[in-house]
This record gives C-alpha cells, sequence and structure tokens, in this order.
C-alpha cells in the first residue's frame, strides 16, 4: 500500500492532477487544462463591449471561466488593454443589505465605484495623462478615488496618491455626482476609466451564491444582481460591459419574475458533452505527466475494461466537479488497494469508485445513467431546510409536516445522499428500523411510490426522483 503521492509519482504523475478544483486555488495552472467551451467562446467580445450572462450548476466552471476571460483581456495584444472590476466577493453588499429583499440600484453604484478604485488601484499599467489641461478630469478622479477608496490598504492608497489621483486639501464635492440618475453615473465611471488610458472597462459578476444568504436560497441570490439586470441601462452604457458568470438556478428565478430581457443581453448555458469532458480529462493527466499521460486507459492493469476514460466520463454526468472528484478517487484507491504485482488501474478499483455515485460495473453498460437532469433550469430545487420545511425553489411544500415517519426518513435519506444513486439493499437497512426490515423490496416500492405521488407534479413525468433498476437518487435539489 502506497500514500496517493507515492502512487502518483510511481506511475509517472508530477503532482495530482485533480487536487485543486476551484477556479481561484490553480493560477497559472489554469491555462495548461482549461477547455474553452463553447458558450466561453462565445461571450468573447470582438468588437463593442457587450454584457452577457453565462450560467450553468454548480461546479460547471463558471469561475474557471471568469478567470480565463480575465486573462484573455491581459493577453489582449490591442493596446491599452480594458480595466477588469471584479464583482465577486459579495460579503460587504450582504452586511449593509439582507439579501430578502431586491438590491436597489444605488447599493450596485457604490459597490461598482468601489470595485473600479480598486482596480485602479491594483491595475499593472500605469496611466500616462495629463490633468492639468482638463482641471474637471482631474476633479472628477480625485473625488472618484477620495470618495469609493474604501478597499484600499494603505499601499494602494499611495500608489493612487502618487498618480496624484487623491491630493491632499482637495475639494471634491463640486465634482460629486451622485445627484446624477445611476446609468449617467455608470456612463461617467466608464469614461473616466477611458480617459485613464484604458481601452475599456469590463465587470465580472460571480460568486452570488458564496455568501451565507444566498448558498441554499436561489431566491436570495437573484435578489442581488435582479435590479442590475432588469435595469437594462445601467449595463448598456458604452465602452463598459458585465459579463455574469452564476447559477443556472439564479436565472431560472429571474427569468420567472418576469425581469430578465433574452431580446437584449446576450444569455448562454454551460452543458458539458461526453466529449469535452474527456478533453478536459485528458488535458489534467497531460498537464501532470509532461504530456505523456493522455488517457486513463494507458494505466490500465492487463485485462481491465476497455473504456476506464468513457466509465468516469459517463458516471460524472455532465459535470467537471464531479470527473475531477471521481478521477481522484480512483486514484486514491488504486493506492489504497495496490499490491506487489500492480500499480495498475484495476476493475475492482473502477467497481469501488462508480459504486460510490450509486452506478454499478455489474450494470449493463447499455444503461446510460443520466445522473445530471438534462432540463435544470426549468425545475424549481427541492431543499428540505433545517426546521424540516420542503420548499420547491422559494414555494413550501405546504403538506410538508403530513409525511409519515417512514416517508420522512425516507426522503431525508435520499436528500443527505442526493448526489449518488442510493441502492436498495442500503436505503431499506437505513429507513426502516432492524427488527422491522421488510423480507423484499416490495415494501420500499410501495414507500417511493407514495411518496412521488405527493412530491412529484407529475408522476408519469419523474422531475425529482431518478429510478434506476437497483437504484434510486433524489434529483433536481439544491447542492
Amino acid at each position: 500500500m502506497m500514500n496517493l503521492h507515492e502512487w502518483l509519482q510511481h506511475v509517472g504523475f508530477l503532482g495530482n492532477p485533480f487536487a485543486l478544483k476551484q477556479a481561484d486555488d490553480e493560477g497559472d495552472q489554469l491555462n495548461e487544462y482549461f477547455v474553452a467551451h463553447p458558450s466561453y467562446n462565445a461571450i468573447l467580445d470582438t468588437t463593442a463591449y457587450r454584457s452577457s450572462i453565462l450560467h450553468a450548476p454548480r461546479g460547471s466552471g463558471k469561475s474557471s471561466m471568469r478567470r480565463m476571460f480575465e486573462q484573455h483581456c491581459l493577453r489582449d495584444t490591442a493596446a491599452p488593454h480594458p480595466l477588469v472590476v471584479r464583482l465577486t466577493d459579495w460579503m460587504p453588499i450582504t452586511a449593509r443589505h439582507r439579501a430578502t429583499t431586491i438590491l436597489p440600484p444605488e447599493a450596485h453604484f457604490i459597490e461598482l465605484a468601489k470595485r473600479v478604485v480598486l482596480a485602479l488601484a491594483q491595475a499593472t499599467y500605469i496611466p500616462q495623462i495629463d490633468t492639468d489641461t482638463n482641471p474637471d478630469l482631474h476633479g472628477q478622479i480625485a473625488w472618484l478615488c477620495l470618495t469609493y477608496d474604501d478597499y484600499l490598504i494603505p499601499v494602494e492608497r499611495r500608489r493612487l496618491a502618487g498618480y496624484g489621483w487623491r491630493p491632499k486639501g482637495f475639494d471634491v464635492q463640486p465634482y460629486a455626482i451622485n445627484r446624477i440618475p445611476i446609468a449617467r453615473r455608470i456612463q461617467i465611471l466608464a469614461d473616466l476609466v477611458v480617459a485613464l488610458g484604458f481601452r475599456g472597462c469590463y465587470v465580472l459578476v460571480d460568486g452570488v451564491d458564496e455568501v451565507l444568504d444566498t448558498v441554499a436560497d436561489w431566491a436570495a441570490g437573484a435578489n442581488l444582481i435582479e435590479s442590475l439586470l432588469a435595469n437594462l441601462a445601467m449595463i448598456e452604457a458604452d465602452q463598459i460591459a458585465f459579463k455574469f458568470f452564476i447559477p443556472s438556478e439564479v436565472v431560472r428565478e429571474i427569468r420567472g419574475r418576469g425581469h430578465l430581457r433574452d431580446d437584449r443581453i446576450q444569455v448562454l448555458s454551460v452543458c458539458w458533452s461526453d466529449d469535452l469532458l474527456r478533453e478536459l480529462l485528458s488535458r489534467r493527466l497531460q498537464a501532470f505527466s509532461n504530456g505523456l499521460i493522455t488517457r486513463l486507459a494507458q494505466r490500465n492493469a492487463p485485462g481491465n475494461v476497455e473504456d476506464t476514460d468513457g466509465l468516469i466520463v459517463r458516471a460524472a454526468g455532465g459535470s467537471p466537479r464531479a470527473l475531477l472528484n471521481l478521477s481522484e478517487a480512483l486514484f486514491q484507491s488504486c493506492a489504497d488497494h495496490m499490491d506487489d504485482r500492480s500499480t495498475l488501474i484495476t476493475s475492482a478499483d473502477l467497481s469501488r469508485v462508480i459504486d460510490g455515485v450509486g452506478t454499478s460495473l455489474l450494470l449493463p453498460l447499455s444503461i446510460h445513467l443520466d445522473l445530471a437532469p438534462a432540463d435544470l433550469v426549468e425545475v424549481p430545487p427541492l431543499a428540505i431546510m433545517p426546521n424540516g420545511e420542503i420548499r420547491f425553489g422559494t414555494r413550501l411544500f405546504e403538506s410538508w409536516s403530513l409525511l409519515t415517519p417512514l416517508q420522512r426518513r425516507l426522503l431525508d435519506y435520499l436528500f443527505e445522499n442526493r448526489h449518488r444513486l442510493c441502492s436498495h439493499k442500503e436505503v431499506i437497512a437505513h429507513v426502516w428500523a432492524a427488527e422491522k426490515t421488510p423480507a423484499d423490496e416490495d415494501s420500499l416500492r410501495k414507500l417511493v411510490d407514495r411518496l412521488t405521488r405527493l412530491i412529484e407534479p407529475d408522476v408519469k413525468n419523474l422531475q425529482y426522483f431518478q429510478k434506476v433498476p437497483g437504484y434510486i437518487r433524489l434529483i433536481h435539489t439544491v447542492d
């Protein structure tokens, strides 16, 4: 038995290809294995700046695409570069405005102004402008940098002062624009950025579901950005564009309220095909093996199933994050169960990992399990709240307290294990008390049928229960 690090070295890897799963942790390595999804390519502007929404379920690579878009802006051969403004940390906003109500446009402008100042202070490009010939420009820049410097550290304040943008004793009040309509204020911000020597401004919106108020509440996430999306004049100013990288569930919520103008703003979804996931897997393997390993199957033990990569891709069900988790689990299984004869991937390793998501290599390979719901955007996610309430999106399931103890234990167990298929055997063992465990699966079938009739809007078109021979899973849930 080896630890994972030793096993990886032994079979030819320089490190763990699947250890890093969060875009902001990956650094420059992301460039080596990033797969440019067609939806990502579609948001790259070629001429005019335009706002776009790129949406996907959690774990689909939205933040990786946001980071690569930022690098795309910095690699742009045309000079000067655009200013990239990150609107990715929502904790300051939710500390001031609870996400139980829609964030007002004024709050968006204040936050945007603070983020623009921060981006100016951190930009590697040093603008060269002549403010002496344009005193109003000098005054407006001073007003911006002195009024909205909340997020700066001392060295950043000194940097702006060195540019002459934070003059001591300067009266900025004549240049304040707080009473001007917000859409025009945003245009003024964009004009200032261009006047400072940047080609324009991109505002990258991400992380709306990563604060306490929104992590389990899609409606709260929608409240954070709805006024930006609904008030089109705010995101259609010249030389500035907002690029939204947001969960599909948030898009569905805003669209359901009738506040998403698909005819005026580009809206793109991210759905990963098996071919794209294979490419992602291959690139990860190549990046950590000096290009020598391109497929998992290259490390198959003799007599192993041929398409190891295909099995892992299929089990991932369209989710890049699930693909990384499964692949890492496969390597860990190899390290844990290796023997003196082989360190290669065996059928037993594959079975252990695939069984972990509820499928089995004993099932006929002609059964194609769709572990990721195809129509995620249209179905409100099921959630079980800490007080036991059951919700479909923002709607309370009124009969939640009327479930029988058996129905409740079944639903709770499936919700706790919602990221995998659960075998009938394990469900029976957890739902019924040991002394009352039924001798066959007929009792479970009847229990599932009764719960299905309570939960599902249409029992002929299941939205929340996935049934595979011998297995069951709860789908369309909060992550």
